[in-house]
């Protein structure tokens, strides 16, 4: 499980504002992290006249999440195929695949 704290700080904010603020920080990132895929446990938000606060426990025990980049063409230069590479994160597959276009390097 990991613990979220998100500080905005901002002018001077009126009373009247300031729990319509709240309420809607903590709205937007709870719809943001159930889009991500991230389970969120617990999200509180705090808000004084000059900042706004979100505390929160999370946690990516959720739906699995995969990603597709296509690199380089397989004939590309070296030095084009190494960057790619080099980018990618840890524990990537990498494949060669037909397309279209011509032979691609992918990266899952």
């Amino acid at each position: 499980m990991a613990e979220l704290l998100f500080e905005i700080l901002n002018e001077e904010m009126p009373a009247r504002f300031q729990e319509w603020a709240a309420c809607t920080l903590v709205e937007k990132m709870r719809t943001a992290c159930e889009e991500a895929g991230i389970q969120v446990k617990r999200l509180q938000a705090f808000v004084t006249p000059r900042r706004l606060v979100l505390h929160g426990n999370l946690t990516k025990e959720g739906a699995a999440y995969t990603e597709e980049r296509r690199g380089p063409k397989e004939d590309a230069p070296e030095n084009v195929r190494d960057g790619f590479f080099k980018n990618l994160p840890k524990g990537s597959i990498t494949e060669k695949r037909n397309t279209p276009k011509g032979t691609y390097w992918f990266a899952t």
